[in-house]
């Protein structure tokens, strides 16, 4: 059970961060100025600063592994260089492929100077609003890490959240090591969001892939019934999907139709498993 004063910073914490969504919404024509302060307590008593991510691959190895991770991510309206830290593990927009998503750890922002080993590049300093990513294995070669060696300097703006806390089982999990002040800022949201159940039921999903208003997933079952709706309609319809990968996939393809909504694995009290969903 958190301490009063963690439910404080807890509180602060939200407050600044449903203004700041708030205002960010606004900026881009989402909301109007009548609907502002309704967006901004209506997300700090209903929503939430976390999100779950399932992550699969070496590349930030041993927070992420071949096997996969659920990764509980901070959300950031405004990731500038106040707000998320060198050094932090993060979430953001892969820049080859925006639809998709990567976990680097932040090693550069706007005004570091960088210097190749290779004596043939020029050093150069990082733009405003810019950044730097890295993978955490450093026994990969670069294009096998698919980093900022590979791809060059990142928008500030690509980055979604920060990354808190990583499960791969029911007996292997715990905080990431980020920066100091970065966790120092999250302790009271781990406090308070962190829920390892919900992390390892996610984990038995299989796929979890979070990506623009949409979440591709697979089971270890024959098929499973997807709730879809048309982007732009409050319509929702089913479909039945191959838990095959290759098959997911393809059913999503036509993303400028489609977008599947969140799926949550849940269970009963006899322990058979069953759907739920939430618009995303």
């Amino acid at each position: 059970m958190a301490s009063l004063s963690t439910w404080v910073r807890y509180a602060v914490n939200k407050f600044e961060y449903s203004v700041s969504l708030g205002w960010k919404k606004y900026n881009v024509g989402q909301i109007n100025a009548k609907e502002f302060s309704d967006a901004i307590w209506k997300n700090f008593f209903q929503g939430k600063l976390t999100f779950l991510h399932w992550a699969k691959g070496e590349e930030m190895a041993p927070i992420v592994t071949g096997q996969g991770t659920t990764l509980l991510v901070r959300k950031m309206a405004f990731p500038v260089p106040t707000q998320v830290f060198i050094g932090d593990v993060v979430m953001l927009k892969d820049p080859e492929k925006p639809e998709d998503f990567l976990v680097r750890r932040l090693a550069a922002v706007e005004g570091y100077e960088m210097v190749s080993k290779e004596e043939k590049e020029e050093p150069f300093i990082l733009e405003k609003d810019q950044c730097w990513v890295l993978a955490d294995n450093e026994s990969l070669k670069a294009k096998e890490a698919k980093d900022s060696r590979l791809f060059g300097p990142v928008p500030m703006s690509n980055i979604v959240g920060r990354v808190i806390y990583a499960l791969q089982s029911a007996v292997d999990h715990g905080p990431v090591q980020n920066s100091h002040m970065a966790m120092s800022h999250d302790s009271s949201v781990l406090a308070v969001e962190l829920d390892v159940d919900e992390m390892a039921r996610s984990t038995k999903i299989g796929e979890f892939q979070y990506c623009f208003g949409f979440h591709c997933i697979s089971l270890d079952t024959e098929s499973i019934v997807c709730a879809l709706y048309e982007r732009g309609t409050d319509v929702f319809y089913t479909k039945t999907l191959n838990t095959n990968p290759s098959a997911v996939n393809s059913s999503c393809i036509q993303r400028s139709q489609l977008r599947i909504v969140r799926l949550y694995l849940a269970t009963n009290r006899r322990g058979s498993g069953f759907l739920t969903f939430q618009q995303a």
